[in-house]
């Protein structure tokens, strides 16, 4: 497949130093993340008992199966990222040349993917592990690391080839047009619920702009306001870190809009120091979509 190492900071040109310690490091973890990157793809080598690689195997078999799937990228780079996880553990388990590499250590209010630090602990680089078409979404995310850290980047492994992934080596017509069809429905149900989020997601927005300005403080009113929208509540315990993803998606889906600059305004000021929970932010929006189905027949694909 291939990885690219996008780096947005390199304050010492170490990719250019071929000499450097910390980049063959860094274009050794990129190696681990290609073959993730594979591994996913393939299946052949899945872990079931490995909660984001099951979700990855059952996704994509529901998929080959004609289900409606939503989320399939979403899935998919969570596997990726699991499996690259794994592996950089385990290959990392002592310090390497003097630096040593951590994963998911928090920052302040973002949560790097991968850490490396020197013999000093202190910070050398932070690495984002994200699909292409995800490129230079790490400056949507909070914390100042992401801009003054010596060595910033992320690397990207390749987006989701739905044309050519196979459920199995028949290459024939019936075989190839089953696919391309179950491609089809797929994408005009995933469009479907795209619409639908945003238009829902929107509402909610728009009740809460009058209540300007909102903190910290207001996120139960913010809770309260998506509750109504989509007519379905949170698990209690887990709603903010839902809302603060669907934020993001947001502006990711609508990023010139003025609901879309009110998003960042309640990132900002509400949701800073929160976590985020892209999984149950994106299985509560199926849900929602699935239960305004069963009340309005004309949605189903």
């Amino acid at each position: 497949m291939g990885v690219t190492i996008l780096a947005h900071n390199d304050k010492y040109k170490i990719k250019d130093n071929p000499a450097s310690k910390l980049f063959l490091i860094i274009r050794d973890i990129s190696l681990i993340v290609d073959k993730a990157a594979n591994t996913a793809y393939n299946r052949s080598a899945l872990i079931p008992t490995r909660p984001k690689q099951r979700e990855w195997g059952e996704t994509i078999n529901d998929y080959f199966a004609g289900k409606n799937v939503l989320f399939m990228n979403a899935a998919y780079g969570y596997a990726v990222e699991d499996i690259a996880n794994t592996a950089i553990a385990s290959t990392y388990r002592f310090s390497v040349n003097g630096y040593r590499v951590s994963l998911q250590e928090r920052r302040g209010g973002t949560i790097p993917d991968i850490v490396i630090k020197n013999s000093a602990d202190e910070d050398q680089a932070w690495l984002d592990i994200t699909s292409e078409h995800n490129a230079g979404h790490i400056f949507n995310k909070s914390g100042s690391g992401w801009l003054t850290t010596d060595f910033v980047a992320e690397l990207l492994y390749p987006n989701l080839d739905l044309i050519n992934i196979r459920n199995s080596d028949d290459d024939s017509i019936p075989a190839r047009a089953h696919s391309s069809s179950t491609i089809r429905l797929y994408n005009i149900y995933q469009n479907k619920v795209h619409e639908y989020f945003e238009t829902t997601f929107s509402t909610a927005l728009n009740y809460l702009k009058p209540l300007r300005p909102l903190e910290k403080k207001d996120l139960p009113t913010i809770a309260k306001a998506v509750e109504a929208a989509f007519g379905v509540d949170f698990p209690k315990s887990k709603k903010h870190p839902a809302i603060k993803s669907m934020l993001q998606m947001f502006i990711d889906c609508q990023r010139y809009s003025v609901n879309s600059d009110f998003s960042r305004e309640l990132l900002t000021k509400c949701y800073s120091s929160e976590s985020q929970d892209k999984s149950l932010a994106n299985n509560y929006i199926t849900y929602c979509y699935e239960h305004y189905c069963k009340r309005n027949s004309a949605c189903r694909i």
